[in-house]
């Protein structure tokens, strides 16, 4: 390679250069682009319940769960009220009553 190349490589993105081809007022503007959006990603990264998404931070689901071990419920046909998240959290018991329900997907404490 030339003296005159750049190579950025950021997570599996790689970007191959060369120094002449961009103004040079524009390539610094390129790496911060790249590094903003490397770190946006990682940041917001989807949580889940019970393989559910969650919408903010899995409490509705965390209800619905809990709502299901106190009632014993075996079946999802029973998990049906106007929340989303609530009969996402119930069916998640159904699923798997063993998971608990304190914890994401990932094992990030679900504050109440």
């Amino acid at each position: 390679m030339k003296s005159n190349d750049a190579n950025v490589h950021v997570g599996a993105l790689s970007i191959s250069e060369r120094a002449s081809s961009r103004p040079p007022h524009l390539k610094p503007a390129l790496f911060l682009a790249l590094g903003t959006i490397t770190s946006a990603g990682s940041a917001f990264a989807q949580q889940t319940f019970g393989g559910y998404d969650c919408t903010e931070d899995c409490s509705g689901h965390k209800a619905g769960y809990e709502w299901a071990e106190q009632n014993n419920v075996t079946s999802t046909s029973d998990c049906t009220t106007n929340s989303q998240s609530f009969n996402e959290g119930c069916d998640a018991y159904v699923d798997d009553p063993d998971r608990g329900a304190d914890e994401d997907d990932d094992g990030n404490e679900i504050e109440e």
